[in-house]
C-alpha cells in the first residue's frame, strides 16, 4: 500500500469468509513505506481473504487480497494398464502441494459401489497418483473424490477396468490333452480375480478345469479333468462384475489312418500312420480285417505319437491284405477303412554275380522275406545244369531282402551254372527262382617277374576250389618244360600255392584248374621267368686279373641252373673257374690263367634259355714307358721296363728288343714280372745294331706298342744326352750325361751359349758316362747352354754333336691365375692340355683329354670351362661331361711323362687344379700317386676321404711335396 511508517506501532489482521474471523501475522515484517510482509498464523480455508492495517492514527481501509478455491478432479475413461495393484493417475486442479493438506482420495466402483483403497503417492497442483492396495479391481468405471484442507472436489471418472476378452484358437489338439492354454486380454492377475471357466464341447459335453492359473494378463492355463471329445471346444471366463466373450479355444480333429501297401512282417507288428490319432489315455479300438483269415486283432495297441500307432497281432498272418479303421469316444462315425500293410509272397532276385563251386555260405537276395525262420517249412537248392538238389544246414534271415544259407561240406561241390531256390512257407510257396551262378575257377593273369629259383608259385584268382572238392592244377612253361607241382596248398578261395621240385625255366608260366564236373579253366599266364641280363661294362682290367665281377639282373642263384661263358675279341674262350653266384644281380668269375688282350664278352646259359652277349670288360695291351738312356755295345745288362697293364702270372710274357739301326730283333731273356707296372729281363747288346732300341711285350691275344727303352751308341762314338732341364742362374755344378767319354786327361768340353758372354766352366771329374763341370754363377744368364765333348783316342779325336745340356732362368711363374711368382723354382713339367705332351698315357676306358663340358650328377658336377686362360678349354678328366658309372670298380689311371728330378735343388712340388666329384670311399676312389724309382713302386699322395663326399664347385689348387 502506501504511508506505512516504520516506527509506528503497526498491527496487520486478516479475516476469511469461511473460517476464523481474524488471522494474525506471525511474524510481521516492515519492508518499506509501501511494502509489508505477513506470515499467516493459520491455514486459509476455501473462500475470500480480506485484510486491514491498524496504526496509531487509526485503521486502514479493508481490502480483499485473494480467493482460495476447492480441488477439481478431471474425468478420464482410460483403461488401467495392469489389473494387479495398479497405480491410477488423477488429473485436475487446485490440489495442495503439501501431502499433509491432502486429507483423502476416495475411489469408488461404478459397477458395484465398492470403495477401493489407495495410498497417495505423488501430488502437484494438477496431478496426483493413487497406488491401489486391493489385489483385484472390480470391472468397469472407477470415480474419484479428492478432499483437501480447503474442501472436497467433485466426483469424476478416473479409470476403466475392462472386461476380459478370450481369443479364438482353431489349432488341433489331441483328445487326451491334459493342459489347455487359452489366450486373450485383460485376464485377471490371479485366480482370486476369476469366478470360474466354462468349457463346452461341440457335442454339448461340459468339461471342467480341475485347476487353472493366470501366468499373465494375456494367458491362462486350464488343467482338464476329462478327455476332450472330437469336435470344437468353447470357453467362457467369469470374473467379478463381468463375463468374457465365448469363443472356440481348441479343436479335436477326427482320427485319420493313411494307406500303406508296404510289405508286412507276417508274425510281428504293424505300424499304423495317420493324423489326429488319440492318446493312450483315450479308449481306442483299431479294427483289423485280413483278406485271407478272420479274427485278427491287436493284442496291444500303443500310441507312439499323434501320427503313429503300433498294433501287435494276435496270430501269424498268411500272404494277403490287412485293412483297419479306428473308433474313438465322442466321435459317432468310425474312420475310413484303409490298407495298412500287405504280406507278400517272397520273391527271388536274379543275381548274375559268381560264387565258388565250394561255398560255405550263399547269400539269397530277394524281397518280402519274413524275418522269422519259423515261417518257413523248407528251402531247397537246385541247379540248372544238374538234377541234384541240396539243402541248407541252417537258414538265417538277415532282413526282408537277404537270407544266408549255410552249406555243409557234405553237400559240396556245386556244379557250374545257375543256382535255383524254392522256399516253402506257411500258406504259400516261393520259387523256384535263380538267385546266383556257380563259377568255374578263374585264374588272374599276371606278368610279374618270377625268379628262377622261386620254388613256390602263388596262383591268384577267384572261385578257386576248396578241399574236399576234387581239382587238378596244371602248370606249364612257354619253353615247353613240364612243371608239375609236388604239393598244392589252397590258402583261400583267391589263392593257391604250387610247390616246384626244380628251378623254373625261362619263359611264361601258365596255370589252369579243372574241377570234378569236367570244367577246365583257360590257361592263364601267372608270371614270367626272365632271362638273365648282363650289364654292359667297358672297364679295363689287367691280363693278370683273377676275379671279374659281372653285374646284371635275373641271375640264377645256383651254378646248377646256369653257367657263364666268356669269349675274347680274339675268339679265345676264357673259363670261369670258379663261378660264384653272389646274388640275382652279381656273378663273380674266377680266372686260372692270363686273360687275352681285347674285349671280353659274357653270356649266362640257364634252364630254358640264355642271357644276352654283352661286353663285361676290356683287357688293354701292355704299355711300356719310353726311356732314352744311352748305352754302349758289347754289354750284357738287365733291362727294367716300366709301364702299365703288365701281366703278373706264372705264365710270363715274351719281350722282343729291336733296333732302329737295322738288324734282327732279339729276345729279352729271363723275364721277371715285378708288378703290373714293371718287369725285368736280360739283353745282350752285342747282338743289336746301334740306334734306338724298342721293346715289345707280347701277351695272349696281343702285344704292346714298340717303345724306345735304350739308345745304343756304336763303339768309338761320343754321344751327349740332351737335357733341357731348367736350372737357376745360381747353379755352380752341372753334370753332362752320355757315352764314350774318356778321362780328365783326354777329354775336353767346348761350350756354346745362347747368351753372351759364354760362361766359364772347368772339368771336375770324368768317367765313361758322366762329366761334372764347375760353373761360375756370375757368368750365367737366362738361355740355353750346349756342349761338344772331345775325346782323344788311339785313332784320333772323337767328338760329339753340339747338344743342349741345360737351360737357365732366374725363375718361373706357376701356370695358374691363383699362382704367384715363385722365384728360384723351376718347372720340370708344365701342361695345359691345349697341345698335350704325347708322352701322357691314358688307360683305356673313361679317361680322356678334351674340351670341358658341363654336367650335373648325383655326386658333383663337371665344369663348363677349364682354368687356363688360353681359350682352348682343354682338360684331362674322367667321363668329361658325363656321369661316371657308380658300379665300375676297376682302376683307371692317367700317367704323366717321366720327370727327371735328379738335379733338382731343394724340394719338388706337384701342383695342379682339380674339379672332383667323388662318393664316399670305398664306394668311389680318387687317388694321386707318384712313382718312386728307388723303391720301384707307386706311392700315394691323395685318396678321397671315407667319411664325406667330395663335391667341388670350382677349380681347386692342389699342392703335394715330392721331397721323399
Amino acid at each position: 500500500g502506501s504511508n506505512f511508517g516504520s516506527g509506528a506501532e503497526l498491527r496487520l489482521t486478516f479475516s476469511t469468509s469461511n473460517g476464523p474471523n481474524v488471522l494474525g501475522c506471525a511474524p510481521f515484517t516492515y519492508v518499506s513505506s509501501s511494502y509489508l510482509m505477513c506470515t499467516l498464523s493459520a491455514v486459509v480455508n476455501v473462500g475470500t481473504l480480506s485484510g486491514k492495517l491498524t496504526v496509531c492514527g487509526g485503521p486502514s481501509n479493508t481490502v480483499v487480497y485473494g480467493v482460495v478455491p476447492a480441488p477439481v478432479v478431471d474425468a478420464d475413461y482410460s483403461n488401467v494398464t495392469t489389473l494387479s495393484l495398479p497405480t491410477i493417475p488423477i488429473s485436475g486442479s487446485n490440489f495442495p502441494l503439501n501431502l499433509a493438506n491432502l486429507q483423502s482420495i476416495v475411489l469408488t466402483s461404478v459397477a458395484n459401489g465398492a470403495t477401493i483403497a489407495c495410498t497417495r503417492a505423488t501430488v502437484s497442483r494438477t496431478k496426483l497418483t493413487c497406488a491401489v492396495t486391493t489385489m483385484v479391481l472390480p470391472r468397469g468405471l472407477i470415480t474419484a473424490v479428492v478432499t483437501a484442507f480447503n474442501g472436497a472436489s467433485n466426483s469424476a471418472v478416473v479409470a476403466n477396468v475392462p472386461e476380459p476378452v478370450l481369443n479364438e484358437n482353431l489349432n488341433v489338439v489331441p483328445s487326451n490333452t491334459t493342459t489347455l492354454t487359452i489366450t486373450g486380454m485383460w485376464l485377471p492377475p490371479t485366480t482370486a480375480g476369476a469366478l470360474g471357466v466354462t468349457l463346452t464341447s461341440s457335442a454339448g459335453t461340459s468339461i471342467g478345469c480341475s485347476s487353472y492359473a493366470f501366468p499373465s494378463s494375456t494367458t491362462m492355463t486350464c488343467t482338464l479333468n476329462a478327455v476332450i471329445p472330437v469336435g470344437t471346444l468353447s470357453a467362457t471366463l467369469l470374473v467379478p462384475g463381468a463375463v468374457s466373450n465365448t469363443v472356440v479355444v481348441a479343436v479335436v480333429a477326427a482320427p485319420v489312418i493313411y494307406e500303406n501297401t508296404s510289405p508286412l512282417n507276417p508274425y510281428s507288428t504293424v505300424v499304423v500312420t495317420g493324423a489326429n490319432l488319440p492318446g493312450s489315455s483315450v479308449t481306442t479300438q483299431l479294427v483289423l480285417t485280413h483278406t485271407a483269415i478272420t479274427g485278427v486283432t491287436c493284442t496291444t495297441l500303443a500310441r507312439n505319437s499323434p501320427s503313429q500307432m503300433t498294433c501287435t497281432f494276435n496270430k501269424q498272418l498268411p500272404p494277403g491284405v490287412l485293412t483297419a479303421y479306428i473308433v474313438v469316444p465322442g466321435y459317432a462315425d468310425m474312420s475310413s477303412a484303409v490298407t495298412i500293410g500287405i504280406v507278400y509272397v517272397p520273391e527271388f532276385t536274379a543275381n548274375s554275380s559268381l560264387i565258388s563251386s565250394t561255398p560255405t555260405t550263399i547269400n539269397v537276395v530277394g524281397k518280402y522275406f519274413p524275418v522269422s525262420p519259423a515261417t518257413y517249412t523248407a528251402f531247397t537248392l537246385s541247379f540248372a545244369a544238374s538234377p541234384i538238389t541240396k539243402t541248407c544246414s541252417s537258414l538265417t534271415v538277415v532282413n526282408s531282402t537277404l537270407m544266408t544259407c549255410t552249406i555243409a561240406s557234405t553237400n559240396l561241390p556245386f556244379p557250374v551254372g545257375a543256382v535255383l531256390g524254392q522256399l516253402t512257407m506257411t500258406g504259400a510257396s516261393a520259387g523256384p527262382g535263380a538267385f546266383s551262378v556257380v563259377s568255374g575257377p578263374l585264374v588272374n593273369q599276371s606278368l610279374v617277374s618270377i625268379p628262377s629259383n622261386q620254388l613256390t608259385l602263388n596262383i591268384l584268382g577267384s572261385f578257386l576250389p576248396v578241399a574236399p572238392a576234387p581239382a587238378n592244377l596244371t602248370i606249364t612253361s612257354s619253353s615247353g618244360i613240364d612243371m608239375p607241382c609236388s604239393t598244392v596248398n589252397r590258402v583261400s578261395g583267391a589263392q593257391i600255392q604250387c610247390t616246384q621240385t626244380s628251378y623254373l625255366p625261362i619263359g611264361n608260366v601258365s596255370a589252369s584248374i579243372s574241377t570234378f564236373a569236367g570244367f577246365v579253366s583257360t590257361p592263364v599266364i601267372i608270371g614270367v621267368v626272365l632271362a638273365p641280363v648282363i650289364d654292359f661294362n667297358s672297364g679295363s682290367i689287367g691280363p693278370s686279373t683273377t676275379t671279374l665281377r659281372i653285374n646284371g639282373t635275373n641271375f640264377p642263384v645256383s651254378t646248377a641252373t646256369g653257367n657263364v661263358t666268356i669269349v675274347s675279341s680274339s675268339n679265345v674262350t676264357v673259363a670261369c673257374q670258379p663261378t660264384t653266384l653272389v646274388s640275382a644281380t652279381q656273378i663273380n668269375c674266377g680266372f686260372a690263367s692270363l686273360l687275352p688282350i681285347g674285349t671280353l664278352t659274357a653270356r649266362i646259359t640257364t634252364k630254358g634259355g640264355s642271357s644276352n652277349n654283352v661286353t663285361v670288360a676290356i683287357v688293354p695291351a701292355p704299355v711300356v714307358f719310353e726311356n732314352t738312356v744311352l748305352i754302349l755295345p758289347n754289354v750284357v745288362r738287365v733291362l727294367t721296363l716300366n709301364g702299365t697293364n703288365m701281366p703278373v702270372w706264372p705264365q710270363t710274357p715274351t719281350v722282343v728288343i729291336s733296333s732302329t739301326g737295322g738288324g734282327p730283333s732279339q729276345p729279352c731273356t729271363g723275364v721277371t714280372m715285378v708288378s703290373t707296372a714293371q718287369l725285368t729281363c736280360t739283353i745282350n747288346t752285342t747282338l743289336l745294331s746301334p740306334g734306338n732300341l724298342t721293346a715289345t711285350v707280347n701277351v695272349l691275344g696281343g702285344s704292346s706298342k714298340p717303345s724306345v727303352v735304350l739308345i745304343l751308341v756304336a763303339a768309338g762314338f761320343v754321344v751327349v744326352q740332351p737335357d733341357t732341364t731348367v736350372y737357376s742362374t745360381t747353379l755352380t755344378t752341372l753334370t753332362i750325361r752320355g757315352v764314350g767319354f774318356g778321362s780328365v786327361g783326354n777329354t775336353n768340353v767346348s761350350l756354346t751359349s745362347s747368351f753372351s758372354p759364354r760362361p766359364n766352366a772347368t772339368i771336375v771329374s770324368v768317367d765313361s758316362t758322366t762329366i761334372v763341370l764347375a760353373l761360375v754363377p756370375s757368368t750365367l744368364q737366362p738361355g740355353t747352354l750346349s756342349a761338344v765333348v772331345n775325346v782323344a783316342g788311339i785313332l784320333g779325336m772323337a767328338s760329339s754333336n753340339l747338344t743342349v745340356i741345360a737351360r737357365f732362368d732366374t725363375g718361373f711363374k706357376v701356370n695358374a691365375t691363383r699362382g704367384s711368382s715363385q722365384v728360384g723354382s723351376f718347372s720340370f713339367l708344365n701342361e695345359t692340355f691345349t697341345n698335350a705332351d704325347p708322352r701322357w698315357v691314358l688307360d683305356p676306358g673313361y679317361w680322356s683329354i678334351g674340351p670341358a663340358v658341363a654336367a650335373s650328377c648325383d655326386v658333383g658336377t663337371d665344369p663348363a670351362q677349364d682354368h687356363t686362360s688360353d681359350g682352348s678349354n682343354f682338360i684331362a678328366g674322367v667321363s668329361i661331361g658325363v656321369c661316371t658309372d657308380p658300379y665300375y670298380e676297376n682302376y683307371e689311371y692317367i700317367y704323366s711323362p717321366a720327370v727327371n728330378g735328379h738335379w733338382a735343388s731343394g724340394s719338388m712340388t706337384l701342383l695342379f687344379y682339380r674339379w672332383l666329384g667323388a662318393d664316399y670311399w670305398p664306394m668311389f676312389e680318387a687317388a694321386v700317386e707318384v712313382w718312386d724309382l728307388g723303391s720301384q713302386q707307386w706311392l700315394p699322395l691323395y685318396v678321397n676321404p671315407e667319411d664325406q663326399l667330395v663335391e667341388d664347385t670350382e677349380w681347386v689348387l692342389e699342392s703335394y711335396p715330392l721331397d721323399a
